[in-house]
């Protein structure tokens, strides 16, 4: 198995010869890339984000408990 080296955001991958790439650069031939944010860096960069959705969600499961 390779070892595929990222920056600690991941917005960056080392390629074999050495080479930073953006990670939409080095998978261009095998993958479309969309762009998401995953739960830890919506609550690091947005936590009043974080903070709506995790009262929805428990909004939500009350919601299906109740009914």
């Amino acid at each position: 198995m390779n070892d595929l080296q990222t920056t600690m955001k991941g917005r960056t991958v080392c390629d074999n010869f050495g080479y930073w790439n953006t990670a939409e650069e080095a998978f261009r031939t095998c993958a479309e890339f969309s762009h998401r944010l995953c739960p830890d860096y919506i609550t690091h960069l947005y936590p009043q984000v974080a903070d709506e959705e995790r009262e929805t969600s428990a909004r939500k499961a009350l919601e299906g408990d109740q009914a």
